[in-house]
């Protein structure tokens, strides 16, 4: 992930960290001109005053551990790995927690830091140093997903020319992966590629007509061959349940497409290149036939595919 990061955000984190660091000196440099009386005087009573500060602040610890018990109860309930740096946007319910939590140490370190004689030089060290790494993960972050968005609008328009039209009523099985950035199984967001493929080829802009395509995601296959076996998944036709309520899928209608590294492959084009995919009972069809392409009004909504 740290290779993705362009050489702007290294330099604003650089930037800030020194920039930070000179107003720390700055400041802490006129605090350091009051005389040693009363300098004296102050530790006596701030060495009092972090004893008890840090006997209150224990309490926070424990508050911290509470804010982590909810989400983490909830993330068990839904299945999901309890890991961390758990790769999901669920997550971030855990952030509350973490905070409390590393608020703790930091005071911590804080009172420790406060009694040496280089306290000034540390302290401007340590705040320029969470500083300039707050800076340069935040905008690791934008980088990221600039350039993972730039991959999906890259997927988005290869597929519109192998796809000028899609049949009246389909479902597509997707085994888009983009393992460069995301350690997922699809491209992006197993939804987003439904909500996508919809807006792309809409005919109409009523909502009642919006949802005319299907899409299988292997996030979804990967989860129903964990729970049912593969003997399950052989089966001509399953049922799952979507947000939209109980529905049944035939793997026999599927319209395949594969996508990794550049490489777009549809139905049997897939097994001619590929024939280890863990789908492969089910592709046993050509290029569909495709009607004539019309006006699709719902794709001036995805900036980048006008």
């Amino acid at each position: 992930m740290l290779s993705e990061a362009q050489i702007s955000s290294s330099i604003l984190s650089l930037t800030a960290a020194l920039g930070c660091f000179f107003l720390l000196k700055v400041f802490f440099r006129a605090m350091q001109k009051k005389s040693s009386a009363d300098e004296a005087v102050s530790r006596v009573k701030l060495d009092s005053h972090n004893n008890r500060c840090l006997h209150s602040v224990k309490y926070y610890l424990f508050l911290g551990v509470v804010f982590l018990l909810p989400p983490l109860f909830l993330l068990e309930f839904a299945s999901r790995d309890l890991i961390p740096g758990l790769n999901n946007s669920h997550a971030s319910l855990l952030q509350f927690g973490y905070a409390i939590i590393c608020g703790f140490f930091l005071h911590l370190f804080y009172t420790r830091l406060i009694n040496t004689k280089q306290k000034y030089k540390w302290l401007s060290l340590s705040l320029a140093l969470i500083v300039g790494t707050g800076v340069f993960f935040n905008n690791l972050n934008l980088d990221i997903y600039f350039k993972a968005w730039e991959k999906q609008n890259h997927f988005w328009k290869l597929f519109m020319t192998r796809f000028p039209s899609l049949p009246e009523k389909a479902t597509l099985m997707m085994d888009v992966r983009n393992p460069d950035f995301y350690d997922s199984s699809d491209l992006d967001n197993a939804y987003d590629l439904e909500l996508y493929l919809n807006l792309l080829y809409a005919k109409s802009a009523a909502p009642e007509k919006f949802r005319c395509y299907k899409v299988y995601t292997m996030e979804e296959f990967h989860s129903d061959n964990t729970k049912y076996g593969i003997t399950r998944l052989k089966d001509p036709r399953f049922e799952r349940v979507t947000h939209f309520g109980k529905e049944v899928l035939d793997p026999q209608e599927f319209i395949f497409v594969y996508f990794q590294k550049n490489e777009f492959l549809v139905n049997y084009e897939i097994l001619e290149k590929h024939s280890d995919v863990p789908y492969k009972m089910w592709v046993n069809n050509g290029f569909p036939l495709l009607p004539q392409a019309t006006f699709y009004p719902l794709r001036e909504k995805i900036k980048g595919l006008k």
